[in-house]
């Protein structure tokens, strides 16, 4: 008899936190649709940088009265694909202090289009982010071009083709 009640009570704690989990994931919808609130994953490449990126980005957002800044996730490292699935949902920007992101998931990353800015200084980031709330969060994208390489023309050499065979 006495087993019984515990079990109660258990299934009773279970339901509890299933509407706790119900409500919290209720409320991430109605924050994913409100464009003065910036969601932002948040990587970097080992925990002291983590742990001074979240306090410049929190020092930033307590300066701001025009959006909110909403830290989705943090962890150390590079780019996963679930960090990308979750920037999706929520319409999240990822940061990346020092860290790199795998090719495929970069291809994959612009075929969502969620945007992956990677940083080497602390000021670029906190710029970035400034520049999000100018633009309304992720809801405003800029179109960008992104450098990934330089060359310059040394020499140019005259090929000439006769019958299909170059000379």
């Amino acid at each position: 008899m006495r087993e019984q009640g515990e079990d109660e009570s258990k299934v009773k704690e279970l339901e509890e936190e299933l509407e706790a989990h119900k409500l919290y994931v209720r409320e991430m919808v109605d924050i994913n649709h409100d464009d003065s609130i910036i969601h932002l994953i948040v990587k970097a490449q080992d925990k002291g940088t983590l742990e001074t990126l979240i306090e410049q980005i929190n020092k930033v957002a307590a300066t701001q009265q025009d959006f909110m800044i909403n830290i989705l996730s943090t962890s150390v490292g590079n780019v996963t694909e679930n960090e990308i699935r979750d920037a999706k949902h929520f319409k999240a920007t990822i940061l990346g202090m020092d860290i790199k992101c795998p090719s495929e998931l970069e291809t994959l990353a612009r075929m969502e289009k969620i945007p992956i800015k990677t940083f080497k200084l602390i000021y670029d980031v906190l710029d970035e982010i400034k520049a999000l709330a100018q633009r309304g969060g992720v809801g405003k994208p800029i179109e960008e071009i992104i450098v990934k390489g330089a060359a310059n023309i040394k020499q140019v050499f005259e090929v000439k083709v006769k019958n299909g065979n170059f000379q």
